[in-house]
């Protein structure tokens, strides 16, 4: 699969890039930035494979500043989540304890990039 593009490659890809007139060499160099364009693999506790499946579930639904900057998940579907994976009542608090800390980490890295943004708009006033 095309990381960039989310479909699937296949040897009918090679072919309409042939079709273009690419040559093998740009076809290789093609498939290698895609490669290197693929999501970073992390290694993940099996105490928080849970926790993490969860936070990656919640992409898309963040609640946002006036700017777009991501604050916070939505808690509202942070329980939805919790209810539609195999999470015990007893173990939520921990997991959402769990998710909390990649929460905040998230955010803090969402403030820096936007003040960042807002920094460099600035300057070229």
């Amino acid at each position: 699969m095309n990381p960039r593009s989310g479909h699937d490659e296949g040897p009918d890809v090679d072919d309409d890039r042939r079709g273009l007139g690419l040559t093998p060499e740009q076809i290789a160099q093609l498939k290698a930035r895609d490669q290197d364009a693929a999501a970073p693999h992390f290694e993940v506790l099996p105490a928080n494979w849970l926790a993490v499946q969860i936070f990656l579930d919640c992409n898309g639904q963040w609640n946002r500043d006036a700017n777009g900057t991501m604050l916070a998940i939505n808690r509202t579907w942070l329980q939805s989540e919790l209810q539609l994976w195999p999470v015990p009542a007893e173990r939520w608090a921990d997991t959402f304890a769990r998710i909390r800390v990649m929460e905040r980490h998230a955010a803090d890295i969402f403030s820096k990039r936007a003040q960042q943004a807002a920094a460099r708009a600035r300057n070229r006033r």
